[in-house]
C-alpha cells in the first residue's frame, strides 16, 4: 500500500496523529534496528538521523530488511533478559519472551496508525497482523 502512495502523500503529516506515513516508517525501522545495539538514547538519535537521510526506496528496504531478522531473532535468541531505556536515567530488566512481545505490540500499534493513514489519504489498507506476517515468511 505504501508504493501506490505519492511521494506527497508519503510525507504528508495527519493532523490528528502529527506524523506522515514515512515518519512511521522511520519509527518502524529505528525501532527494529536498535534492537541488537546497545539501549541508549545515543543509539536511536544515531538511527534516526540515518533514517532521516535515506531516500523512500532505501528506507523501506531496509524496514523489510529489519522486520525479517526480528522475525528470525525471535526465533533464535538465546538471551534471557533484556534491558529497555525508560528514561535517560533508568533502564528497565525484562525476560526476553516479553521483551520480543512489547515490540511485536509496539510495532502492531505503528503499523495500524500507518495502515490508517494509508485509508485517510483514500488508498487501500492492508493487514497488519503480525501473526499474518510471521506465517508468510
Amino acid at each position: 500500500a505504501i508504493e501506490k502512495l505519492s511521494d506527497e502523500e508519503f510525507i504528508q503529516k495527519h493532523e490528528g496523529l502529527g506524523r506522515s506515513v514515512r515518519e512511521l516508517a522511520e519509527h518502524l525501522y529505528v525501532t527494529y534496528a536498535s534492537l541488537d545495539l546497545p539501549p541508549t538514547q545515543e543509539t536511536w538519535t544515531t538511527l534516526t538521523e540515518e533514517a532521516q537521510v535515506m531516500g523512500r526506496g532505501e528506507l523501506l528496504e531496509h524496514w523489510i530488511a529489519s522486520t525479517k531478522k526480528f522475525a528470525e531473532d525471535i526465533v533464535t535468541d538465546s538471551r534471557t533478559e533484556m534491558e529497555l531505556p525508560v528514561s535517560k536515567e533508568k533502564k528497565l530488566k525484562v525476560d526476553i519472551d516479553n521483551y520480543y512481545l512489547l515490540y511485536t505490540d509496539h510495532q502492531t500499534y505503528h503499523r495500524a496508525q500507518m495502515n490508517s493513514l494509508i485509508k485517510i489519504l483514500g488508498k487501500e489498507g492492508v493487514n497488519t497482523d503480525y501473526y499474518s506476517f510471521i506465517i508468510t515468511q
